[in-house]
């Protein structure tokens, strides 16, 4: 599954993040997908899904970390963090965040005169 989507400019990395495994995780309900591993190079989103960093003071995270939170669990999948670019031990990995990576550049550079033409 392989599928970027333009949020707009105004939106911090942490809400992209939150969209993204949202994205994933309203697919794999839609398609009934059990207990998938889920990787994300995103610190906040998986402590905050993970229940171990709270996110009561950011409205909009919170309202995204408990969907993804319930749409986890609902699965029975489990999401781990794993450090992005290239820092992961395992090749694999660091694949599978650069394919991501390379995703979302795509679908920046595609907007990218849009963005300027607003700034």
């Amino acid at each position: 599954m392989s599928k970027g989507y333009y949020l707009g400019h105004n939106y911090s990395n942490n809400y992209a993040e939150y969209h993204g495994l949202l994205y994933l995780l309203e697919h794999l309900y839609a398609h009934n997908l059990k207990n998938v591993q889920i990787y994300s190079d995103s610190a906040v989103v998986v402590n905050q899904v993970n229940q171990k960093w709270n996110a009561s003071n950011h409205p909009d995270l919170e309202k995204f970390m408990r969907k993804a939170y319930g749409l986890i669990t609902a699965g029975n999948h489990r999401l781990y963090h794993i450090r992005g670019h290239g820092k992961n031990q395992s090749a694999e990995r660091n694949a599978g965040n650069d394919e991501a990576d390379r995703i979302c550049n795509a679908v920046l550079d595609a907007r990218k005169e849009d963005y300027e033409k607003q700034n």
